[in-house]
């Protein structure tokens, strides 16, 4: 997807004030949404994908399983926050993301979290 592509400094994948920010991501909706929301911390817009089941509701890039986004820089930065805690006594939301690398050996590095609250 982006190997034949300069890369220096920043690639960004997803910029959710751009006219597009999904455009290059599948979606996957069922009992929830995926939208653009104004975060009131940061004052600026996110993406929200919230859904009754962790399973059904989700983004991936890139958006067929089969290809690779041929990334070549040495870092990821990755910002994600739970912004939908209700309050207590009532158990926290589930809230987990997946990233997959693979090396350009061939060896496939996962890295998960599963959190109730971050």
């Amino acid at each position: 997807m982006f190997k034949n592509t300069f890369q220096s400094g920043f690639l960004s994948i997803l910029y959710s004030i751009g006219s597009k920010p999904l455009q290059v991501w599948a979606e996957s909706c069922q009992n929830g949404h995926i939208k653009r929301i104004t975060d009131n911390d940061i004052q600026s817009s996110v993406i929200e994908i919230m859904g009754t089941n962790v399973s059904t509701t989700y983004v991936m890039c890139p958006s067929e399983p089969k290809h690779n986004l041929g990334i070549k820089l040495p870092f990821l930065v990755m910002i994600i926050k739970n912004v939908r805690a209700p309050p207590a006594p009532a158990r926290q939301p589930e809230m987990r993301w997946l990233l997959a690398v693979l090396r350009a050996a061939g060896l496939l590095q996962r890295v998960a979290r599963a959190a109730g609250c971050c």
